[in-house]
């Protein structure tokens, strides 16, 4: 398997502390090794529901009493539909859950040969079980929204904006009371596209983007039209947007103040390639605040950025975690991570413990395994969503590459 591999330490600003810090990183790149990433996971799985067609566009996530839901866009030959798969028990030993509700939240048969409506799109559920889900209607040019509780489906969607959209983002903020929507449409006067940030209280979802959203990129200066990732730093309670840039080719960053304004003084380049599969995590407060992000570079790099505050301010730590075509998510356990993503069609562990600059993700078989390997095979997609001991509830959700499914897993080890 693939060895650690620390790639680049990348500086967003120079002082006494980061230089030292690069004197300390420099001296112990001299001494790795090729190390051995074997990790034996027998992982069990389940299908949840068949599909008629592969499903355009999806959102997995984790509801407030630790089961999971899935928002997904399928269609047949006649309709296309998004759907809410909600887990209602948890999962068994060794197993999946033993119930789930599947809601109609929107369907139709307008438009419903084109393959491009709803293939972007982005969702939540709130605490409360309220679902908002926000998709572009490619057939209308339209940014739209559907909100409600899944006993009153389906919803009749509002369109919000007029724009070419690329991307979507859909934010729970403020513990459910307010929605953010991160998204990357197309200008009139440029080819580019740009990212915009709107915040909504939950009561005014219907609202117009265009009356609350603030320019994050310009499109004169950058073109935001791949992937994109907003994260609530917990240490300020600032959002920070990890996102590519294909007129610079890199990985880049920007931090937001309390209004949701750039503070374009940490406007900073993490990476370089062409980045895509973008997902960020932050953990921690004062002293200990970690910033993690995982990414894909040039379609066949797996790569994983931390920034640990307390040691080096700005500064990332950037490193090689595998071959891969697509990053999934991280969930930590404590401090320790776990990375998900796809390598050669099958859905791959990464798991390692929280270290002093670099995670470790070297094999180590005392306790828990650590180290990097398969999980499931025959998977366009999947996201690890939690570690929990034991085997009492499932840890993720995939979706099948030989059948039209969507289906959990789980793991003892």
């Amino acid at each position: 398997m693939q060895s650690l591999l620390n790639t680049a330490v990348n500086f967003t600003k120079t002082s006494g502390r980061v230089m030292a810090t690069l004197a300390v990183i420099a001296l112990s790149m001299a001494t790795l090794k090729d190390k051995a990433h074997a990790l034996t996971i027998s992982a069990g799985t389940a299908t949840v529901v068949g599909l008629p067609a592969a499903v355009r566009s999806s959102k997995t996530g984790v509801l407030a009493d630790q089961k999971f839901f899935v928002v997904y866009t399928t269609a047949d030959a006649t309709s296309y539909s998004i759907m809410l798969a909600s887990q209602t028990l948890g999962a068994a030993a060794g197993g999946s859950g033993p119930g789930w509700s599947l809601t109609t939240l929107f369907s139709t048969a307008v438009n419903a040969s084109n393959s491009n409506i709803a293939a972007v799109m982005d969702a939540v559920v709130l605490s409360d079980g309220r679902v908002v889900v926000y998709f572009y209607d490619a057939a209308l040019g339209h940014l739209r929204v559907i909100s409600g509780y899944s006993n009153a489906a389906p919803f009749f969607p509002l369109s919000v904006a007029t724009a070419t959209i690329a991307g979507i983002q859909v934010i729970n903020d403020n513990g459910g009371n307010n929605i953010k929507v991160l998204y990357s449409s197309q200008t009139n006067v440029s080819s580019n596209y740009e990212l915009r940030l709107a915040s909504f209280a939950v009561a005014s979802l219907s609202s117009d983007v265009g009356t609350s959203a603030v320019l994050i990129s310009s499109a004169g200066e950058s073109n935001a039209s791949g992937s994109f990732y907003a994260v609530k730093a917990v240490d300020t309670n600032n959002y920070r947007i990890y996102y590519y840039d294909s007129l610079a080719g890199a990985l880049r960053e920007v931090q937001l103040n309390s209004s949701d304004a750039p503070v374009e003084g940490t406007r900073s380049t993490i990476d370089s390639g062409v980045i895509t599969n973008i997902f960020a995590t932050d953990a921690g407060s004062a002293e200990s605040a970690v910033t993690r992000v995982l990414y894909t570079v040039g379609g066949g790099t797996v790569r994983y950025a931390v920034q640990r505050r307390h040691i080096s301010g700005n500064c990332w730590y950037v490193q090689k975690i595998d071959d891969g075509s697509g990053s999934g998510t991280i969930a930590l356990n404590g401090g320790d991570p776990s990375l998900s993503y796809i390598q050669s069609g099958s859905l791959r562990l990464a798991r390692g413990v929280q270290g002093t600059f670099f995670d470790d993700f070297k094999e180590n078989i005392v306790n828990t395994q650590l180290g990097i390997g398969t999980l499931i095979s025959n998977v366009t997609r999947g996201s690890i969503l939690q570690v929990p001991s034991g085997a009492q509830r499932d840890r993720g959700v995939y979706f099948p590459s030989n059948t039209n499914a969507i289906a959990t897993f789980n793991w003892t080890s």
